[in-house]
């Protein structure tokens, strides 16, 4: 038996004839509280099944990433609490958060609320500082958005240099002398910053030639790069050919959450917990007003806007 769910068909005389034999075993000629506990079973046993799974992923352990902002939204609802680059979200209303997984988590459960109250603090530190956010303007839907890039925080995450790991062959790239290791220094004079820069000006600017400054090798040289045409959707981009230098993310930044058998049944009876209660208070929000019907979500698209 493999427990996913289902319908269960009573058997019941109300319902249709039931055989002499099994009158006796029919729901309706059960007392209350043996009709109350078959009710119950079922979700007494999806509940205790969560618990199980729960109970095994924080024994194997779940890696995470520790909940740092590499930045932000200009005019955004982070920008407006003034929350900055660089520091990490300890904890949300009260409740600690020590991956971007539990930051998104809470997160889902202020839905519909007017205000909450962000804990920071400089990353490595622990000089605590609260932060209002003011989601009265909130515009989250968990099926398409995630919640904290809807309040203009960017988690910091792999940083991608503009130093050349590949280019490919018989590509724009190849053919403008580029090799595995230049730096973009600048791109028609102006300086490079920023991968993702160099990124936009290549796909704008199809069959358009465009100077690149690099260093090879400490040495400053120049060359020109003509984009190859590309149509994407029926619209014509540039595509140079070139894949980029990622810098993984530091193992200051990584966290496990990881527990013996006994600390790991507490956990995972929390978790349950969590997410049954965000579906709770979800539905409760329903009926004050506090979220409209296209506010609410299904259990699996909440547990996808929490990041689960």
């Amino acid at each position: 038996l493999i427990p996913l769910g289902g319908y269960v068909k009573m058997l019941d005389e109300r319902v249709e004839p039931v055989a002499p034999e099994m009158r006796h075993s029919a729901f309706n000629n059960k007392t209350v509280g043996q009709r109350a506990a078959v009710i119950a079973a079922g979700p007494i046993a999806n509940f205790l099944f969560a618990i199980f799974a729960y109970w095994l992923v924080f024994i194997i352990g779940v890696p995470g990433v520790r909940p740092v902002v590499g930045d932000i939204t200009p005019n955004s609802i982070a920008a407006q609490a003034q929350i900055a680059k660089g520091t990490e979200l300890k904890a949300i209303d009260g409740i600690e958060t020590p991956d971007w997984d539990a930051v998104r988590m809470a997160l889902v459960a202020k839905i519909g609320d007017r205000q909450t109250i962000v804990t920071v603090a400089p990353f490595g530190t622990n000089q605590r500082q609260d932060k209002i956010l003011d989601l009265q303007h909130w515009a989250f839907e968990p099926d398409k958005q995630d919640p904290v890039a809807s309040l203009g925080i960017q988690p910091r995450s792999a940083q991608i240099d503009t130093v050349l790991a590949e280019v490919q062959s018989d590509s724009a790239a190849q053919k403008a002398g580029l090799q595995a290791g230049d730096r973009i220094v600048k791109v028609d004079g102006q300086p490079l910053t920023q991968w993702m820069t160099f990124v936009n000006l290549v796909r704008d600017n199809p069959g358009r030639a465009l100077v690149l400054d690099i260093e090879r090798q400490g040495s400053p040289l120049s060359v020109t790069l003509t984009p190859d045409t590309k149509s994407t959707k029926g619209k014509a981009e540039g595509f140079a050919g070139v894949v980029p230098k990622v810098i993984p993310l530091p193992d200051e930044y990584k966290t496990v959450r990881q527990y013996g058998p006994f600390a790991a049944i507490a956990e995972a009876t929390d978790k349950t917990w969590q997410l049954m209660s965000l579906t709770v208070r979800m539905l409760g929000k329903l009926i004050t007003g506090d979220v409209k019907l296209n506010n609410l979500s299904g259990p699996i698209s909440i547990a996808q806007g929490a990041g689960m």
